[in-house]
């Protein structure tokens, strides 16, 4: 009975999850109050690298960001 209870449980520290969940929180707030767009290096429309095997932009995607004004 023990045995079949430990394989259900997370092998993970609550202290770990307790830090990425503060982390998600965090950078939630901080991105609450700024405003985010296209910066001034990227390509539109993207240019996808077609050799991946996945939807991947072959330049990267810039962004700029600022203080939102209320």
């Amino acid at each position: 009975m023990l045995s079949s209870l430990s394989d259900k449980v997370p092998r993970n520290c609550i202290g770990m999850r307790f830090a990425t969940m503060e982390m998600k929180v965090f950078l939630a707030s901080l991105l609450k109050q700024a405003r985010i767009h296209p910066g001034s290096k990227s390509n539109y429309p993207p240019k996808f690298d077609k050799l991946s095997g996945m939807e991947k932009v072959s330049d990267g995607v810039w962004l700029s960001i600022s203080k939102k004004s209320y």
